[in-house]
């Protein structure tokens, strides 16, 4: 149930959300997403699919998934700061205080919204396995 109940938010919010954000304004595409991230993506869920055939995602199928996560991430870091390194950023110096805590408080909502959103998710998911199981 837990392996369906992830499969399928993921297939929701890469086709129907990514389709209404498209239906109601152009997406730009950057090339990295199209020549790695759908590609790993689309890799990583059939893996998961030839790992569930014989009906478990053992310990070692949950290892093997783990350490690919983390190898991408670390390819991704990597390729991250190569890309930065190249590009030589440069950013303007801040002339007053108010930038600051207008940032401040930006980043305060952010941090309030993604914990909010985290308690909902295990609220959610409580209420997923309670109904089930009732």
């Amino acid at each position: 149930m837990a392996l369906g109940n992830v499969v399928g938010s993921n297939i929701l919010n890469v086709l129907f959300i990514l389709g209404l954000t498209a239906t109601v304004a152009s997406l730009v595409v950057s090339t990295q997403l199209v020549r790695t991230d759908a590609p790993v993506m689309i890799g990583a869920s059939l893996l998961v699919l030839l790992l569930g055939f014989d009906g478990t995602i053992s310990l070692l199928d949950g290892l093997l998934l783990v350490t690919g996560t983390i190898a991408y991430a670390i390819f991704l870091i990597h390729n991250n700061r190569k890309q930065t390194t190249t590009h030589h950023a440069v950013k303007a110096p801040v002339s007053s205080s108010q930038p600051l805590r207008a940032s401040s408080r930006n980043r305060l909502q952010h941090d309030g919204v993604i914990l909010g959103g985290i308690v909902l998710l295990v609220l959610g998911s409580r209420w997923l396995v309670i109904g089930a199981t009732a």
